[in-house]
C-alpha cells in the first residue's frame, strides 16, 4: 500500500517541480482535510512518477515514494475513476499484501484520480484506515472535491513555472532549476552542457507572415525540442522572445551539439514556411558550453557557461545562422 521504495533522482518526471522539495501546503492542507473527513488515519496525495508514486503530501505517513506496482492507487491510475475498498484483506489483488497481513493491518481504502492540465491522470488523493467501514456517497463526493482543490493547486503551479504558448518550463523555473542541476552534476562528477537556442530571423518571419504564423513556429521547435530532450533531469525551456535554454546533465558538450543537428534537421524536415529566410523555411542557430563542475561549484560558473553557450549562440548566427555550434575559448569549471 505504501511500501517504500529508494529514491531515484535520475528516473522520474516531475512536471510541477514537487519532488524533494517542501510540500505545497494547499496540498497538506488538502490531505489533513480528506483524513479528519473519513476519521481515517492515513491520507496522501501520491505524485504519478511512471514508475513509483512521489508522496508530495500526506498525513501521518512518513515514506517518500511508493512502489507503484504494488499500490492499491495504482488502480486509480488504471481506471482513471474512484476506487473504494472496504476491506483490503477480502480484496483478490491485495490478499498477500504485507502491510494488510501485517502491521499497520490496513483494511480501509477510497482514492480519487487527480487530473493534470491535460486531462490526464497525474495522482491520486487517497484515505486509508486498518478499520473495516462502509463509506457514505457524501463522503466520496467530498473526496472527489478534495481532488478538485488540488487540481486547482497544481494548475497554479504549473502556470509559475510553464510558459502558456509553448507549455515548456518558462525563464524562472530555469533560472531556479539550473544551478541545481549544476550542483547535482558537481556531487555526481559528470558532465553538464547548456545550449542557448535562437530562432533565425524570426522579427521578419513575424512581420512577413503574421504573429499567429510565428506563434507556430514557436510551438513547433518547442515540441521539437521537448521530444529531442526528455531523459529525467533535462530542462528545455522558453528563455524569452524566440530563444530557448537547455541543461543537459550528464551530457558532455560534444554530445550536446549532435542532438541538436538532430533537432535542427527534424525542424528543417517540417518545412515550416519563411519567405524571408535564406533557406525559405523556419531555422535556428544554437550555441553549446560545457563543464565538468568541481565540488561546491561558485554561482558564477553557472553564469559563464551561459556566456559561453551565448558567445557560440552568436557565432552560429555570424557564420550563417541554421548551425549549431560548441563554445571554443575555454571549457568552463572543468576539474
Amino acid at each position: 500500500m505504501f511500501n517504500t521504495t529508494q529514491p531515484a533522482p535520475q528516473a522520474q518526471f516531475d512536471p510541477f517541480n514537487l519532488v524533494d522539495l517542501p510540500a505545497d501546503p494547499s496540498l497538506v492542507r488538502a490531505t489533513r482535510l480528506a483524513a479528519r473527513t473519513f476519521k481515517a488515519q492515513y491520507a496522501a496525495f501520491l505524485l504519478d512518477l511512471g514508475d513509483r508514486f512521489y508522496v508530495a503530501a500526506h498525513h501521518n505517513l512518513d515514506h517518500r515514494f511508493v512502489d507503484k506496482h504494488s499500490a492499491v492507487c495504482s488502480m486509480v491510475v488504471e481506471q482513471q475513476r474512484p476506487v473504494t475498498v472496504h476491506d483490503l484483506s477480502e480484496h483478490p489483488r491485495f490478499l498477500g499484501h504485507p502491510m494488510v497481513i501485517d502491521a499497520p493491518n490496513l483494511k480501509f481504502y477510497s482514492g480519487v484520480p487527480v487530473f493534470g492540465p491535460s486531462r490526464q491522470v497525474v495522482g491520486v488523493l487517497c484515505v486509508v484506515d486498518p478499520g473495516t467501514r462502509d463509506s457514505a456517497a457524501d463522503e466520496l463526493e467530498t473526496l472527489v472535491e478534495y481532488g478538485l482543490f488540488i487540481e486547482e493547486a497544481l494548475q497554479h503551479r504549473w502556470l509559475t513555472i510553464r510558459d502558456a504558448l509553448t507549455g515548456l518550463y518558462n525563464r524562472r523555473y530555469f533560472d531556479d532549476q539550473a544551478f541545481t542541476e549544476l550542483r547535482r552534476a558537481a556531487r555526481n562528477g559528470e558532465d553538464i552542457s547548456f545550449a542557448l537556442v535562437d530562432l533565425d530571423d524570426f522579427r521578419r518571419l513575424n512581420d512577413h507572415h503574421g504573429d499567429g504564423h510565428g506563434d507556430m513556429a514557436l510551438q513547433q521547435v518547442s515540441r521539437i525540442l521537448a521530444q529531442r530532450f526528455r531523459r529525467p533531469g533535462d530542462i528545455v525551456c522558453r528563455y524569452g522572445g524566440q530563444e530557448f535554454a537547455i541543461v543537459l546533465p550528464g551530457t558532455p558538450p560534444d554530445q550536446a551539439v549532435r542532438l541538436l543537428d538532430d533537432a535542427l534537421t527534424s525542424l528543417r524536415e517540417y518545412a515550416i514556411a519563411h519567405d524571408l529566410s535564406d533557406s525559405g523555411i523556419v531555422t535556428f542557430s544554437a550555441g553549446v558550453s560545457g563543464c565538468t563542475p568541481a565540488a561546491d561549484p561558485p554561482r558564477g560558473l553557472l553564469e559563464d557557461a551561459l556566456k559561453q553557450a551565448d558567445w557560440a549562440l552568436r557565432a552560429a548566427k555570424s557564420s550563417g545562422r541554421n548551425r549549431v555550434r560548441q563554445d571554443t575559448p575555454t571549457k568552463v569549471g572543468s576539474h
